[in-house]
């Protein structure tokens, strides 16, 4: 295991921020963002390549797979710029060396994600 940290950020549907003004979605992306630095500099990962990030959203009611993968934008785009700094943000997440899965848990009303990053084998499927 490279990373393993659980968060209390709330995500969002894209479905729902689509409405909302910019101002809205931009305190929640500084938000999930800054809570993933802190929690990325506390532990200081040593990065192996290639590998699988895996981000789980912990909430009380589930999303489908496309709003799944949608609420995890800001997130994903954070933790590939730790991954490879001096990148542009959006950019780094595309590596074909890191492998992105996305998960659900029951959770309460209190939302949670967890981020966990682990060595893939080259021989692995």
């Amino acid at each position: 295991m490279i990373f393993d940290v659980t968060l209390p950020l709330q995500t969002y549907s894209p479905n729902v921020t689509f409405s909302k003004h910019w101002t809205f979605r931009k305190k929640v992306s500084d938000k999930q963002k800054k809570y993933i630095w802190f929690a990325w500099k506390k532990e200081k990962p040593e990065m192996r390549f290639p590998c699988i990030i895996t981000l789980t959203r912990i909430a009380s009611r589930d999303l489908d797979s496309d709003n799944l993968a949608g609420c995890f934008k800001n997130i994903r785009d954070q933790i590939a710029s730790l991954i490879f700094p001096g990148l542009p943000m959006g950019q780094a997440d595309d590596d074909p060396r890191l492998e992105w899965r996305y998960r659900q848990e029951k959770g309460t009303r209190n939302q949670q994600i967890r981020i966990t990053i682990e060595g893939r084998d080259e021989n692995e499927d």
